[in-house]
């Protein structure tokens, strides 16, 4: 299983719309990835650090894929669209991890 994660960090003087993210972004990520095999799309909402401060993220997302293979094929084929759509919910250039989930 592949994981792809973006991670928002929070940046002051920099935004975020929780709202369009996981209202509107995120189904049209699924519409567009599910015919390449994305299974499942989660997000972390952060709520506060272990000792109570603000999260230093604003939202971290997690793509799921059954292979790299699976999420290069999507990428390459509509990524670009997806991508397009990141400034209408924010100003922030996000961090992408792509790895392969370990359970342990």
């Amino acid at each position: 299983m592949v994981r792809i994660a973006a991670v928002y960090p929070r940046i002051d003087g920099k935004s975020f719309n929780m709202d369009y993210y996981t209202k509107i972004h995120l189904p049209v990520v699924c519409q567009r990835f599910a015919p390449y095999g994305l299974s499942k799309i989660e997000v972390d909402k952060p709520l506060e650090t272990p000792g109570g401060a603000q999260s230093p993220f604003f939202a971290i997302g997690y793509l799921y894929f059954p292979t790299l293979a699976h999420f290069q094929k999507a990428y390459a084929s509509v990524g670009a669209e997806v991508i397009a759509d990141i400034s209408k919910y924010t100003d922030v250039k996000p961090m992408i991890q792509v790895g392969e989930r370990v359970e342990i």
